[in-house]
């Protein structure tokens, strides 16, 4: 059976099939599920991020060079900020890395060729090969933040979850 199904923008990635429905991302920033037997709504112009509000892990998902499309309420909760401001910075700029802050910006300073995260990200965008629960590191004004990252390709962007994070402990005298 062939159909059609318009939405507010471009697509272009392929679609995605699961249970039963076709979602796609469309360029006008919204998820579309149309029911893969008839081509029939069953979700229709959600924002990616209020669809990944529904999943339970901190994720955001970014462009192969790391600037953020949308992230999630778990996800910027973590890192303090609102999802809405997230979107369009690049990685280390999302997660308040104090590198991104230096003059050479997010992603050109002597640190950020050995970020696991922005390595593991640039991999994955190339390779289309996932990696699960890998360990790494921010660099936080408040100190070293240990996570335990996995980042999966999908369909032309990239999905980093944050499976663990440890904050540094509070220094002597600070509550």
């Amino acid at each position: 059976t062939r159909w059609q199904f318009r939405t507010g923008g471009p697509i272009y990635a392929a679609p995605e099939v699961a249970g039963g429905l076709v979602v796609a991302t469309s360029a006008d920033g919204n998820v579309y599920a149309v029911r893969a037997a008839d081509g029939r709504a069953a979700l229709a112009g959600m924002s990616l991020s209020d669809y990944l509000d529904g999943l339970p892990q901190a994720i955001i998902v970014v462009y192969g060079d790391g600037r953020v499309v949308a992230a999630n309420q778990q996800l910027a909760a973590l890192f303090g900020k609102e999802k809405a401001e997230m979107r369009g910075l690049l990685g280390g700029e999302a997660f308040a890395c104090v590198h991104s802050r230096l003059p050479e910006g997010c992603g050109k300073t002597i640190h950020c060729r050995d970020c696991t995260i922005r390595r593991a990200v640039n991999r994955v965008a190339e390779t289309g090969v996932a990696r699960e629960r890998i360990p790494a590191y921010l660099d936080t004004k408040d100190g070293r933040v240990d996570l335990r990252i996995s980042v999966t390709p999908r369909k032309g962007l990239v999905r980093v979850t944050v499976e663990e994070l440890k904050r540094p402990a509070p220094k002597v005298g600070q509550a």
